[in-house]
């Protein structure tokens, strides 16, 4: 078979097959739908892999051509249940996502072809002159099997020539149909049984006498498949079959013979067997490269993963000075409220730069399949009451209304990953005030079993149909969400994700200038004694009377770093020595012997992996307690970091409830802290402090001076409430006298 197959043959061949091209984006279905009609007789378009199906099924195209990530059902999908049912169908697919897990997935279901968008003509065309290929083939291959099916048949129910030995003589006797067979006429009858052999092909000839001389031996029949060598030098293949008579006393006498000619059914087995290679290397061809895209890929998540290692690391070391400074200096009690005012807007600004670089990162993580689920028992009502709090004030701000509604009896607590939850709530909800202008945001829960129904309403702005699906894909924003310039695309795309690993599915519908509504259901069953629940954290003001005095060393290279962390713990009444790199580190703890050391993991000269193991050899290096500091993307791998000799770790940018709570666990210290709902419970009377009852901006303002501990602004918020929440007024007055740090 020659494997050069002529390509005006292919180009007539794809003018009579039917395709289904499958697309969800309008603007290239219709593109690429002009282009592949002018190439073959019929082509069906359908806008997502559900339609593509139902048109598979009804009109069994040839070949299929689709998009991946579609709406109700991807193509991969689709492709997958296709090859159930017709495991051969020549399949293109055609995307923009280049991860590896789609090229894994393609080379899984065995598709004949990966093209990338934007999509290139010449190389669609090609993908499709390939698909071409292995149709002519598979149909060639399949009408060779049914040829050698019937010349089976036909050799079955064939009259056959045969021949008789005899033994004593060492004569032939043939019949008519073999001397037909041997193309051999009567006058040139061979009659000896070494003229027959010569008849036979000579690189059989020695295994043909072999054969027969081991049957004599033997006493046992033989079949046999041989060449002939015809006088006119023409080769035929033939099936032989022997058998031996014996005399009254066993001795053989003669040996009787049939000859078969299978030369037409040889042939077509070879040209079978050069088709079936063809289709083989086809195969091979197609694997190599999907397997070359896939390392391409690979490479290039590699490289991506490297370069947000990097940044991240570049960007969280300042982050981590900015956000830490702004809260110090806004704890001081002297600082006026111009000045605090835009310390909030540095940190806040800060914050809002923060959360952008951990979407980016989040959404890394999801694609390397990092992200986990962690079930553990919560306070649905506390996580409502903190999610409600943080939206309402971005609400009110655009004078939008936000309501939180239960249709049924909701849990009180219950059993789910609160932390994945509070997140995709707040995205919604962040997403629904954004994009709406006027009206309010409605978060409904519809609890049902153990189950809970969320639906996030909004009166905004809307999305437009090809959007409906496309907003869940990572980087989109639709035209108004570039409009409003800013975010980074991603938060959906988190949220599905997020939602997906819980066990549910985000579902989206929405009206142009009217709303959206996005929906999802997830698994929290109920239960009456959570070992956990939601509190506010407690802040940390001193360590405990009677605690020994700590030295804690801190090795970091970035000064603005080395400084806020250094003051923290001052602040605290920790002894504390600061050095640039891990070789210092090493020298300090000699000539200092440290009780902590907080060690940064990237550092020059040495950095703390090296640092870490060189202590841990020295003097004493084994009881000191060694915490991590990174700022990398992926939280480095917390097995390698611990295996060098570190007690824990620490990401930056730091926060300070988690650095006390690990140098509380590891020195086993105790704190004096202020506790904000102390002020709910300092009534004499047994009547706590009820926030409810004041003023939005009030309870802000209250709520922030316990943050920052600040009496005097505590106490200034009991003068504003004095005439008309007397009873509430002393009760922070009592506080402000009776609470100690």
């Amino acid at each position: 078979m020659n494997n050069n197959t002529n390509e005006n043959d292919d180009f007539a061949y794809l003018k009579n097959l039917t395709l289904l091209y499958v697309e969800d984006d309008s603007s290239i279905r219709n593109q690429l739908a002009q282009f592949l009609s002018r190439r073959c007789a019929n082509l069906y378009l359908a806008i997502n892999g559900k339609q593509g199906l139902e048109i598979f099924e009804q009109c069994q195209p040839d070949i299929v051509i689709t998009d991946v990530l579609m709406p109700e059902m991807d193509g991969l999908k689709m492709c997958e249940t296709i090859r159930t049912t017709h495991p051969k169908i020549p399949i293109i697919i055609t995307t923009a996502f280049e991860e590896p897990r789609y090229f894994q997935r393609a080379i899984d279901l065995g598709v004949d072809k990966y093209v990338t968008k934007p999509v290139e003509l010449a190389i669609l065309e090609a993908a499709l002159l390939k698909c071409t290929r292995i149709i002519r083939a598979e149909i060639a291959l399949q009408e060779l099997k049914e040829r050698t099916t019937e010349l089976l048949e036909a050799e079955r129910l064939a009259k056959l020539g045969h021949w008789r030995l005899n033994l004593q003589n060492n004569e032939v006797e043939w019949s008519d149909e073999l001397l037909h067979i041997f193309e051999v006429g009567a006058t040139h009858f061979v009659k000896s049984y070494a003229d027959f052999l010569s008849l036979i092909h000579p690189e059989d000839r020695e295994r043909v006498k072999r054969e027969h001389e081991a049957h004599l031996e033997k006493n046992t029949d033989y079949d046999l498949e041989h060449r002939l060598l015809l006088p006119n030098g023409n080769i035929k293949y033939v099936h032989e079959h022997c058998q031996t008579e014996h005399d009254t006393q066993g001795k053989p006498i003669s040996t009787l013979g049939t000859v078969q000619d299978i030369t037409e059914r040889k042939l077509i087995e070879v040209e079978l067997e050069q088709y079936q290679q063809h289709l083989e290397e086809l195969v091979e061809m197609r694997t190599l490269e999907l397997q070359r895209l896939k390392n391409q890929a690979d490479a290039a998540n590699r490289a991506k993963s490297i370069f947000l290692a990097n940044m991240s690391h570049e960007l969280r070391t300042p982050l981590n000075a900015i956000l830490g400074f702004s809260q110090l200096i806004e704890r001081d009690p002297q600082l006026n409220e111009e000045h605090r005012s835009e310390l909030k807007i540095i940190n806040n600004a800060g914050k809002h730069l923060l959360a952008l670089i951990n979407d980016v990162l989040e959404i890394s993580r999801i694609e390397a399949g990092q992200s986990r689920v962690q079930i553990e028992p919560f306070d649905l009502h506390e996580l409502l009451q903190a999610v409600e709090d943080i939206i309402r004030t971005r609400a009110e701000v655009k004078g939008l209304t936000l309501k939180i509604e239960c249709v049924g009896s909701l849990p009180h607590f219950a059993k789910g990953d609160v932390n994945h939850l509070r997140q995709v709530l707040i995205n919604l909800l962040g997403n629904a005030v954004k994009y709406t202008k006027k009206g309010g945001v409605t978060l409904r829960l519809t609890p049902f079993e153990d189950v809970i129904c969320f639906d996030v309403i909004d009166t905004g702005i809307g999305i437009a149909p090809d959007d409906l699906q496309r907003v869940f894909y990572a980087f989109y924003q639709t035209e108004s969400g570039i409009a409003h310039g800013d975010g980074t695309g991603l938060g959906l795309a988190i949220s599905q994700e997020f939602v997906r690993l819980m066990g549910g599915e985000i579902t989206v519908s929405s009206t142009i200038g009217q709303g959206s509504t996005f929906s999802f259901t997830l698994s929290l069953p109920e239960i009456s004694a959570p070992a956990v629940c939601l509190k506010r954290p407690l802040k940390v003001v001193a360590l405990a009377d009677g605690q020994p005095t700590y030295r804690i060393l801190i090795a970091e290279d970035e000064p603005d770093n080395r400084l806020l962390l250094t003051r923290v713990l001052e602040n605290v009444g920790f002894q504390v020595q600061a050095v640039s790199n891990g070789q210092q580190a090493v020298q300090m703890f000699e000539s200092w012997q440290p009780d902590f050391i907080w060690m940064d993991m990237r550092m020059p000269v040495m950095d703390g992996y090296q640092a870490t193991k060189a202590i841990r050899t020295l003097p004493n290096g084994r009881a000191v307690k060694i915490a991590a500091l990174t700022a990398s993307a992926f939280k480095e791998d917390k097995d390698s970091i611990l295996s060098v000799g570190c007690d824990d770790m620490l990401t930056k940018p730091l926060n300070e409830d988690s650095l006390f709570k690990i140098m509380a666990q590891l020195l086993n210290l105790e704190y004096r802290y202020f506790d904000f709902e102390k002020l709910e419970t300092a009534d004499a009377e047994g009547i706590g402090l009820d926030l409810s009852l004041f003023p939005t901006h009030l309870r802000e303002e209250l709520t922030q001076a316990a943050d920052l501990l600040d009496m005097e602004a505590v106490q200034a918020v009991a003068d504003k409430i004095k005439a008309d929440l007397p009873h509430q007024a002393q009760i922070l007055e009592n506080a402000v006298a009776n609470i100690s740090f």
